[in-house]
C-alpha cells in the first residue's frame, strides 16, 4: 500500500483490506487475503479492537492512532512507528518488533510474550 495515500479514500481502502484479512484469518487462508499494509500511513486512525494478527505492517506509521485492544499476534511490525498511540490491552504476542518505535506510549496491559526484537526504540 502506498504510504502517500491519505484522507477518506485511504481509510476506506484500509478497512477493506482489514475485512479481507479477517476473512483470511477465519478461513485459515482459504479465502480473503492476508493484510499487507507495509509502509501505510495510519496516523491518527481509529483501529480500536482491530484484528491484524499475522498482518504485514513493516514500516507502518501508527503515530497518534487508537490501537486499544488491537490484535497484532504474529504480525510483522518491523520498523513500525507507534509514537503517541493508545495501546492499552493490545496483543503483540509473537510479533516481530525489530526497529519499531514506541515513544510516549502507554503500554499498560499490552501482551508482549514471545516477541521478536533485535532493537526497539522507546
Amino acid at each position: 500500500m502506498a504510504s502517500k495515500e491519505s484522507g477518506l479514500g485511504m481509510l476506506s481502502s484500509v478497512h477493506a483490506i482489514i475485512r479481507e484479512h479477517v476473512r483470511w484469518l477465519k478461513s485459515g487462508g482459504m479465502s480473503g487475503a492476508r493484510a499487507n499494509l507495509r509502509g501505510a500511513n495510519l496516523r491518527g486512525a481509529n483501529l480500536r479492537g482491530v484484528n491484524l494478527a499475522q498482518a504485514i505492517l513493516c514500516g507502518a506509521d501508527f503515530r497518534g492512532a487508537n490501537l486499544v485492544q488491537a490484535d497484532f499476534r504474529g504480525a510483522d511490525l518491523r520498523g513500525a512507528n507507534f509514537e503517541r498511540t493508545l495501546m492499552k490491552g493490545a496483543s503483540l504476542l509473537g510479533a516481530s518488533l525489530e526497529m519499531a518505535w514506541f515513544r510516549n506510549v502507554d503500554l499498560s496491559g499490552v501482551l508482549f510474550e514471545k516477541i521478536h526484537i533485535n532493537k526497539m526504540y522507546h
